[in-house]
């Protein structure tokens, strides 16, 4: 009797251990999978958000605009850091790698937290602010500026960016390729301007993309 007993209790225990074991190692799992989710839609080096993951946005962001009505508008910004491959040359990538970092540092600092911030490849960022009100758009320009000028390369001068700004007012009918062409026309007028600057355009309802 006393040895049923007792073998009752190591394949008790046996099974509580074996709980606690099976408890853990889906935990595990579930950690291992998140992060990996996480990974998926972020950009390793910078932290934020990948391409992939903001065309899905923008294009979503886009259609959910044209159903909106009031004074709020979608602004779409790219953003080019000024001279980043002579940054390279002269102080080497690992630099270029800090101020890549130091960018999207101040990125984040400047906008909400609804707003969604992209590295869209190499030195190009790209930023969606969702139902926003004219008078932030003054005050994040501002804001912008002054957060990516404190980022300073090796000999102290500031890191400055171009940026081209596409302000869709609610009602827009703007789709996907005519919003990134538009707005990288932008960036682009901005660099032949003088760099360090916004270009900005702004299209209202009725107004042909």
């Amino acid at each position: 009797m006393c040895s049923i007993v007792f073998a009752f209790f190591i394949v008790l225990r046996l099974s509580m251990f074996a709980d606690i074991i099976t408890s853990s190692g889906y935990q595990q799992i579930r950690k291992e999978t998140e992060e990996l989710e996480k990974d998926s839609k972020h950009d390793f080096l910078t932290q934020l958000l990948n391409r992939r993951t903001i065309e899905k946005t923008l294009r979503f962001e886009l259609i959910a605009n044209k159903e909106r009505s009031g004074n709020t508008n979608l602004v779409i910004m790219l953003g080019d850091i000024d001279n980043f491959k002579k940054i390279n040359d002269t102080y080497g990538h690992d630099c270029g790698d800090e101020v890549l970092k130091d960018v999207a540092s101040a990125l984040k600092k400047s906008f909400r937290g609804k707003d969604y911030v992209c590295r869209w490849g190499g030195e190009e960022f790209l930023i969606i602010l969702p139902d926003t009100k004219i008078e932030f758009i003054h005050e994040v320009s501002k804001r912008l500026k002054k957060q990516i000028n404190n980022a300073k390369l090796p000999d102290k001068t500031p890191v400055t960016m171009t940026f081209g700004m596409l302000i869709c007012a609610n009602g827009v009918e703007v789709d996907f390729e005519q919003a990134i062409t538009l707005v990288d026309k932008l960036l682009y007028e901005g660099k032949l301007n003088g760099k360090d600057r916004i270009e900005l355009e702004i299209l209202k309802k009725g107004s042909d993309a």
